[in-house]
Parts: C-alpha cells; structure tokens; sequence
C-alpha cells in the first residue's frame, strides 16, 4: 500500500520507533517500511526489472540506493548523490516503486493499493506514472489506485480504448453520493462509460466559466 504520503525520507530508523512508541501514523506506513527494507533481488528477473524501472530512471536522472539504513538518489553519472529527504517528494514516491520493484516486493501476482498517485507530483510525469501502471499490470500485479486526477485517468482510459495493451483489464469505478440510496457505483472499462464523473464535470465547469468571462469582454 502507498500512501498519499512517502516512506523513502522517513525510512530510517522508523520500523524500531513504530514498534516501540506511539506514532501518528497509521499500519500501512509501517508495512511500507518493511517493503522497502528487503534487498535488492539478484539474478533470472534483472532483464524484466530492467525494463521497468529503465523509464523511471531516465525521467528523474538517478538510481535508488541504500546505506546504512538510510535512501539516497544518485544521479545516473553515478557522481552525485542526494539523500532522499533533500529530493522533491514526487521524485521520492517514484524512488520508492523503483526501490520495491527492484527488491522483489512488486512482482507477478502481488497487489499495489496506491492512494493518489498525482499527490505532489509533477504533471510531466504523470503519463510516465500511468504507463508504468500498465506495464505492471502486464506483468501480473493487480492495482488499486484511488486519484482525483483528470490526466492519469484520461491517460489510463485512452490506452484501454486504443488497447495499448490488450492483455490488461482495466475498470473504472466512480463513487457518487445519494440521499435516498446512499452509496452508488458506477462501473466501466473506459471513462466514457462512467455518468457520473465529478473530475470531468468539473473541468468543464471551468470551461463554462472562461466562456462567460470571455463573453463578458466582448459584451463591454
């Protein structure tokens, strides 16, 4: 499970003090902790590994490395080397997929609960993030993303439309609100078969209002 909040800065020292102290975070942070602690695996799966994090690493110029208990990103020169609270935290949440794919902990048959991937990340990268995402699912991890995000769902639901990849199943789920029947649930392949869609209506409530302000000036 990730958390709207990273591990990788906060890593160090944090399963000791979770088990002896009372902390303002949750179990999940701390199984995260645990996830990220396993070492690098060697060996039959380093090809496929490869190619998954090959893409992550060109778009935030550096590798994931651990010592001594405490993650840094170097830089692929392999001359600098940053300690993971100094780097931007959208930049972390990606050390930290790197990190558990690297180690085995995201591989075929395991399940990845993300909340809200778009979280302090920078929009150049959430295509980056969305593509990602597909390729795992092609390699057999089962994902559970919860976002508000009007690019990486887009992005997710164009590539199923296309079928980018035909052997990944992908749906959508949308939560609405009702009075009388509490809790409704939408579901759809593609974000064209989803009614009611808070993202998108928002946004073309935005569109709506620049139109009446554009109006506007045409009027005066």
């Amino acid at each position: 499970y990730l958390p709207p909040r990273e591990m990788l800065s906060l890593y160090e020292g944090f399963q000791a003090l979770y088990e002896k102290r009372e902390v303002a975070f949750d179990e999940t942070y701390y199984l995260l902790a645990k996830a990220l602690g396993a070492p690098v695996l060697r060996g039959a799966r380093h090809d496929e590994i490869k190619a998954l994090i090959a893409p992550l690493e060109k778009a935030t110029n550096s590798k994931v490395v651990k010592e001594n208990e405490r993650f840094y990103l170097k830089d692929a020169s392999g001359k600098g080397i940053i300690e993971a609270h100094l780097v931007a935290e959208g930049f972390r949440k990606i050390g930290s997929l790197m990190h558990l794919i690297t180690n085995g902990e995201l591989s075929k048959n395991s399940i990845l609960f993300w909340d809200e991937p778009e979280s302090n990340l920078n929009p150049r990268l959430i295509k980056l993030v969305a593509t990602l995402l597909r390729q795992l699912a092609a390699s057999g991890v089962q994902i559970f993303i919860a976002t508000h995000d009007f690019l990486l769902t887009h992005y997710l639901s164009l590539f199923q439309e296309y079928e980018e990849d035909p052997n990944v199943e992908l749906c959508f789920f949308s939560l609405t609100n009702d009075d009388k029947r509490g809790t409704l649930v939408e579901a759809g392949e593609t974000l064209a078969e989803i009614n009611h869609n808070s993202i998108l209506d928002e946004f073309a409530e935005y569109h709506d209002t620049e139109q009446r302000y554009f109006n506007q000036t045409l009027a005066e």
